[in-house]
């Protein structure tokens, strides 16, 4: 049985590291020394929320520019979320 991805929260993390003391998919642990350059979800999901309070980033045009490339390192992954639940909040509203 493998355990969640650190990153991508899927259930097929089988990779260690050490650096980080958390286990990876091998995607995503390949990905990581470019995460570690580009930024973490927190940073990428921050990032989204304050473009979107203060320099008007429509939540709607950025997901579907994801639909064109999807994310592709946690920091892209963190601003998709933010997009997400910035839509939800829209929806519920």
């Amino acid at each position: 049985m493998s355990s969640k991805c650190a990153s991508c929260d899927q259930r097929n993390a089988s990779t260690y590291c050490p650096d980080s003391d958390d286990v990876y998919c091998y995607e995503c642990y390949e990905q990581k020394p470019i995460d570690d350059e580009c930024g973490d979800y927190e940073s990428g999901y921050e990032c989204a929320m304050q473009e979107m309070e203060f320099d008007g980033l429509d939540a709607a045009h950025a997901l579907m520019a994801f639909d064109i490339d999807p994310a592709d390192n946690a920091f892209q992954y963190g601003f998709y979320r933010a997009c997400i639940h910035e839509m939800n909040k829209r929806i519920k509203n």
